[in-house]
């Protein structure tokens, strides 16, 4: 009887504005989402596995810098701008968020074009010498788009700000690598340069957005909403940056350990299927760009029964959703993998594991955004300490032993170990349950 009543409750959602929202959040996401896929194709055809396991270091690299400098701002704006208040107020958060990420960019960005020898000889790839500077001048953009993402997703505009995010970025590196290789036969280490020019340019028409939106609004009612003070928002930012770890050691520190520990052509056929894996989980990616803020709302307003429901209508979408594209890699992984070209077929035991825990973690649902967007943001961040500890462990020791499989079994491992943990957390402290038709005993 609760899986009907779910059914119908998602039958119902879809008369709502926020399924108009999620749609237009929907094409975005995808655009998105396929531009790293087309980006790894461009890269896998020309450039073959190792190819890809090159970019796959430098785009490390980059995510894991961008990480580090956003310092969790961008989930700050999401919780504290989704309550809605006035312009005075948005305009406050944003200045405190461009500092905070300025200053780390800065000196993030020296970090790496200083030590570009360094990372390259402890990642065992000459090749990331020539790309680093690129990447280096790349950060700054790259985090200010995560701001303002996360800014636009607290106002209500979360399509514009999945195209804010890294998808955008790759999109347009993808294509202007494909065009300057098929006219000039262009050497990949020139990536980092088109890397930062891209970067610069989404970053460049998020500000103006923002400006254009300024506009809109300036006339707009609004209610009194007081600011947090600098040092709150710093310290709120600081548990939301713990808990992004969780991003950074699935898809950077996975990264570097494979990088170390196998070769460039199976770290380029673990990060395809890695790749695939996401785009298997992209409706929960574009979900978690529509909802936060509403989490946010609820729980503040005191509507816990609305908050859990909707946090399940959210995983019903996601199941729905993934559901195809999971269906076609678990079949026929190589056609999936025959897109990328020759030398890829290797990745196809890969990509079923990778896809397998893909589709548990879109089942389980954003508990880890309704743990931060209520209040129990220190809770999310031992968890992803703990769960990111224990990964390293798992990728050293399954990577050592079973070598492209063991990445992929330690990738599934992180993935089901972290959901089900946030999923039981979120059941303990807030009395819901995420997946559809499901109750904890």
């Amino acid at each position: 009887m609760a899986y009907f009543s779910s059914v119908e409750r998602f039958i119902c959602f879809f008369r709502s504005e926020l399924a108009f929202s999620l749609f237009r959040a929907f094409l975005a996401r995808t655009i998105a989402a396929f531009g790293v896929i087309i980006l790894a194709v461009v890269v896998g055809r020309a450039y073959g596995p190792s190819g890809v396991g090159t970019v796959a270091l430098a785009q490390a690299v980059l995510l894991g810098s961008g990480i580090f400098c956003k310092f969790g701002v961008d989930y700050s704006l999401i919780k504290y701008v989704g309550r809605g208040g006035r312009r005075k107020a948005f305009d406050i958060y944003l200045k405190r968020s461009f500092l905070i990420v300025s200053f780390f960019s800065i000196f993030v960005s020296s970090l790496l074009y200083f030590g570009r020898d360094f990372i390259s000889m402890s990642l065992g790839d000459e090749s990331l010498v020539a790309i680093i500077p690129g990447v280096a001048v790349s950060v700054m953009p790259f985090t200010f788009g995560f701001v303002l993402s996360g800014f636009f997703k607290g106002s209500g505009n979360p399509a514009l700000a999945c195209l804010l995010e890294n998808g955008s970025i790759s999109m347009l590196v993808a294509f202007v690598l494909f065009f300057l290789n098929k006219l000039y036969g262009y050497e990949l280490n020139g990536i980092g340069e088109i890397y930062a020019g891209a970067a610069w340019v989404v970053a460049f028409v998020g500000f103006y957005k923002l400006y254009v939106w300024r506009k809109v609004i300036e006339n707009e009612a609004g209610y009194d909403e007081p600011c947090v003070g600098f040092i709150d928002f710093l310290r709120v930012s600081f548990s939301f940056f713990i808990s992004s770890l969780a991003n950074f050691f699935q898809s950077v520190v996975s990264i570097f350990l494979a990088g170390m520990l196998l070769s460039s052509s199976d770290l380029g056929l673990f990060k395809v299927s890695q790749q695939i894996g996401l785009i298997a989980a992209f409706s929960l990616i574009v979900i978690n760009a529509i909802f936060p803020p509403r989490f946010s709302a609820l729980y503040y307003e005191g509507k816990v029964e609305e908050l859990g429901r909707l946090a399940r209508q959210g995983s019903l979408i996601g199941i729905f959703s993934s559901l195809p594209i999971f269906i076609v890699c678990i079949a026929f992984p190589e056609f999936v993998l025959s897109f990328f070209g020759d030398g890829f077929e290797g990745a196809e035991i890969a990509l079923r594991v990778i896809c397998c825990a893909q589709i548990l973690n879109v089942a389980t649902g954003s508990v880890g955004f309704l743990l931060n967007m209520t209040g129990h943001e220190k809770i999310m961040r031992n968890l992803t300490m703990v769960s990111g500890l224990v990964g390293i462990g798992v990728f050293w020791f399954l990577i050592e032993c079973y070598g492209l499989l063991g990445a992929a079994l330690a990738q599934a491992f992180v993935l089901v170990f972290q959901n089900i943990l946030a999923a039981l957390l979120v059941k303990s402290k807030l009395g819901i349950t995420t997946i559809p038709g499901f109750q904890w005993r």
